[in-house]
């Protein structure tokens, strides 16, 4: 039972994956036939971060309608929250970092991994720009969200790698379900470090900033952003989960080769209007952590 999250689901993305190697047929079996009704699902999000890039482009750019699916997106803050309405089927998918949803999951929480479009670790350390270096931290405060959260094991991640101790430095968790509330510390100076991705390092370079570490460089197996579903709707809609995957993976693409596109779709839905800030995501979301196959890597789980 502890490895049905991970084993029950792999069929879907292998089966969207077959129409986008050469040497096969052209033909997509996922796209709908021309008279078929489109399929409506509910798609939750639990934050809104560079991650939604690929869910903004599909949905501005008629990527799921092109696969017969009428999607309406819900944003919801924290997989908590998300999690108990994929389980109580008031949304049918969920995208949101795997590292979030697995504490659910593994307690029983009906939802399960379709497929994940971005791995790897986009953070970086961001702090004044008297910190250069992880050694510069010691004696420092570093923001993290909540005790024990993401940020806060990412933050010893990078403590252990260059030998400092948690007595060296004070972790201070701010609250909230974003990067922004330990920006915000920083700002007034009530912490010296925190842990942010794209938009922020660049935002955070233009009020005067430093990347202090990019934590791509610690080498750990990560799965950044995963597609989940209920049981309820791999076995009583298994064609929208296909085609669910297969409009995420076609999104992939879609992005790489249409960047303006796709800054234009995160623009609108974060509310950027700073180049920096969005070719920074861009280059980090749909370029540098898109897994283009869609698998899902059972060994960074």
């Amino acid at each position: 039972m502890k490895h049905q999250p991970f084993t029950v689901f792999v069929l879907s993305f292998l089966l969207v994956l077959s129409w986008f190697f050469p040497g096969r047929s052209n033909a997509n079996a996922y796209l709908p036939k021309p008279d078929e009704a489109p399929i409506k699902v509910r798609l939750g999000t639990c934050s809104l971060t560079g991650a939604f890039i690929h869910l903004g482009t599909a949905i501005d750019n008629g990527i799921f309608d092109k696969y017969g699916l009428r999607v309406e997106h819900i944003a919801f803050r924290g997989s908590g929250v998300s999690l108990a309405a994929l389980n109580a089927d008031e949304i049918q998918f969920l995208s949101c970092a795997a590292s979030a949803t697995l504490p659910g999951i593994v307690t029983g929480i009906d939802a399960k991994f379709i497929g994940s479009q971005l791995v790897g670790l986009p953070w970086v350390v961001l702090g004044p720009s008297d910190i250069r270096s992880p050694a510069d931290l010691k004696g420092k405060t570093i923001a993290v969200s909540r005790a024990g959260d993401l940020s806060h094991r990412l933050a010893m991640e990078v403590l252990k790698k260059f030998k400092i101790t948690p007595r060296e430095v004070t972790i201070q968790p701010v609250g909230g379900t974003g990067q922004m509330e330990g920006y915000r510390a920083m700002i007034s100076d009530q912490v010296q470090a925190v842990l942010v991705s794209p938009p922020l390092d660049a935002i955070g370079k233009r009020d005067g900033f430093n990347i202090v570490y990019r934590l791509k460089d610690l080498g750990i197996p990560f799965v950044y952003s995963s597609l989940h579903a209920n049981m309820k709707s791999i076995v009583t809609r298994p064609v929208a989960v296909q085609r669910f995957v297969a409009a995420i993976a076609d999104t992939l693409y879609f992005a790489d080769r249409n960047p303006g596109k796709a800054k234009a779709a995160l623009a609108k839905a974060m509310k950027l209007t700073d180049s920096e800030s969005l070719q920074t995501t861009y280059e980090a979301f749909a370029k540098t952590i898109a897994n283009r196959r869609m698998t899902i890597p059972i060994g960074a789980i």
